[in-house]
Formats: structure tokens, sequence, C-alpha cells
């Protein structure tokens, strides 16, 4: 019985060690953390508005949680695009995504991934061309829509990466309810001049 007391006390005791390291080390981390976050999500917001030179971050509040809309701005200062997050619930954990909009809001002008962890060789293709690439100037003014296997989609219209249709759609539906919700914002916030709007 001595034994198993001392068993357990030795693993309560590597336990509580190991514990104290990784809360130290996170806490020592999470300046470099929030920086490297910081500085993907500004290289984003440049990779998904074609001639962005500077950008003004705007909160917008028409959601259930408050996010950020980058009025994107071009090399003199005139307004060119919108970039915005958006995640969801993919095939296994939750999917970050920055997108860029025209200055109309009717057509997309990009998708970056900033965060997954979907299957790799299946949902993880979400990062990679020809899904990635799909939303390249893709026109939304009719709403979004995931397809399959078409060759020449509509516009609108998404091809659904073969053996990934849930993380096809994960991304789509949360485009699109992003979208809305943006859209929605601008236009309330239109009379207000939100940002250069």
């Amino acid at each position: 019985m001595a034994r198993v007391a001392q068993m357990i006390a030795v693993l309560v005791i590597v336990s509580a060690l190991s514990g104290g390291v990784l809360a130290l080390v996170s806490e020592a981390l999470a300046p470099q953390i929030a920086a490297n976050e910081e500085s993907a999500r500004r290289e984003a917001v440049f990779a998904v508005v074609p001639g962005a030179a500077s950008y003004e971050e705007v909160k917008a509040d028409n959601a259930s949680k408050p996010y950020s809309i980058f009025v994107v701005k071009g090399s003199s200062g005139e307004p060119v695009g919108y970039a915005f997050e958006c995640s969801g619930t993919g095939f296994q954990a939750e999917i970050k995504l920055m997108v860029g909009a025209s200055s109309d809001m009717r057509r997309l002008t990009g998708m970056a991934v900033l965060a997954s962890s979907e299957t790799p060789g299946l949902g993880d293709k979400i990062k990679n061309p020809p899904f990635s690439t799909a939303f390249n100037g893709l026109d939304v003014g009719g709403g979004l829509r995931l397809v399959k296997n078409r060759p020449s989609p509509a516009p609108g219209e998404v091809n659904a990466i073969t053996g990934a249709t849930i993380s096809s759609s994960a991304v789509i539906s949360m485009i699109s309810q992003r979208l809305g919700q943006v859209t929605e914002f601008l236009g309330r916030s239109a009379t207000g001049g939100v940002g250069g709007v």
C-alpha cells in the first residue's frame, strides 16, 4: 500500500511540475505568438486584395460576436476593397479564413487560410489551388454556392474538393455568412462614412 501511495505522490509532483513549466513557457511565448498571428493576419489582408498598400481596421458589431473589417486602400489612398476574417467548424476543427472583396462587395478578390487542422491530403486542400484560387475575381452578386465537378462553374459557384465536401461546404458557408454581415454593416454604416466607405 505504501508503494502505491509513493507512486501516486511521484505522479502528482511530476504532473504539477510539468503543468507549471508548460504554463510558464506559454506565458513567456504569448507575446511572440500574438505578434506572429498579427503578422500573418496583415500579410493575408495584402494577399487577398490586389493593389493593397495600406488598410484601416473597423470593428463591426452586427454579429453574435464583434469582428474586424479591413478597409483596404491603394497607393494613392483610395479604397480598393475590403478584407474580413471568418471562421467556422470544418470536418475536424475550426477553420479561420481571410477573405477579400471588391469595394462594391459584388466580387471576391481572394481567400487565404489563416488556420486549419483539416485532414491531410483531403480537407487541407482548401489551402491549395484550384480551390483556394477559385475565389479570385469570383462574382458573388447572386450569392455563393458549392457545386460538384463542374468544368466551368457559373458566377458565384465554387467546385467542391473531391473527398472533402464537408471542408469545402464549411468554407462556402462561413464566407457566405460573413459576406452578408459585412455587406449589411457597410450598408448601415455608409451614411456615417466608415473608413472611407
